[in-house]
Formats: structure tokens, C-alpha cells, sequence
């Protein structure tokens, strides 16, 4: 743990709003898994790529992690306090969580899988002009 976690979950009143790395410090996530967690876009895809029967584990989009204002695209985005705290609590929350940041790296991994395969079967272009 960095020292500055350590000073965060240490504060006797803890910040109104906090970043996208604190918020990983208080759910035990990294800055990746938190900007999936709150992408409704991503979670959305997720949900119509997995099949019915795992759906039901996964975080659905009503339930993400929302940023406080209207923040840009490239923005910092800044989370509210009492939010991540009580989704700390929630154990059904970071199961569904959890589940959707793995199954977000599973089906990563299949598309690069499906990509170099597909490289490889590619036949090399032959030359029509040997020297």
C-alpha cells in the first residue's frame, strides 16, 4: 500500500468527493478496474456479450459507479465519498462488480486470441515482381 493510501483510509473524515484512485484505495480496486466499473458503455457490451446464464452476475449499467457532475470524456473525473463507502459495504455490489472486471479482461483476451489467429492464417502476399 503507498503511503498516500495509507494517509486516505486513515482520515478521521475522509473527503467529499475523491478521485479515481482513491476510490480504487476504498474498494480495493485498481484505476483501470474503477473506469470500467463506471463506463456504462462497457458494461452495457459486456452484457450483450455473455451468454444468459452468467448475465445475471454481472454489474449492470443502472448500477455503475457514477461521477458527480457532467465531466468531460478526458476529465478527472471525481467520485462522492458516501457512494464508494456504502459500495464498500455492499458485498453484492463488488461480487457483480468483480465479476464484470473479469469478465471485461476474459473476453480482452479472446479478441486478441481471435486477432493473432487470424494473422497467422493469413497467407503471405506473394511477390509478382521477383528481382
Amino acid at each position: 500500500m503507498t503511503p498516500s493510501a495509507r494517509i486516505l483510509l486513515d482520515l478521521k473524515h475522509p473527503p467529499i468527493r475523491v478521485t479515481a484512485v482513491q476510490t480504487g484505495t476504498y474498494l480495493g480496486f485498481t484505476v483501470d478496474e474503477v473506469r470500467l466499473v463506471a463506463s456504462a458503455q462497457v458494461l452495457q457490451r459486456l452484457l450483450e456479450a455473455v451468454p444468459g446464464n452468467h448475465r445475471r452476475r454481472l454489474l449492470p449499467p443502472a448500477q455503475r459507479l457514477r461521477a458527480l457532475g457532467s465531466p468531460a470524456k478526458q476529465a478527472v473525473k471525481y467520485f462522492a465519498t458516501c457512494e464508494i463507502l456504502s459500495r464498500a459495504q455492499d458485498r453484492d455490489w463488488l461480487d457483480r462488480a468483480q465479476c464484470s472486471i473479469r469478465a471485461y479482461w476474459k473476453a480482452k483476451g479472446i479478441r486478441r486470441q481471435t486477432v493473432a489467429t487470424k494473422a497467422k492464417s493469413k497467407p503471405e502476399p506473394s511477390n509478382p515482381n521477383p528481382k
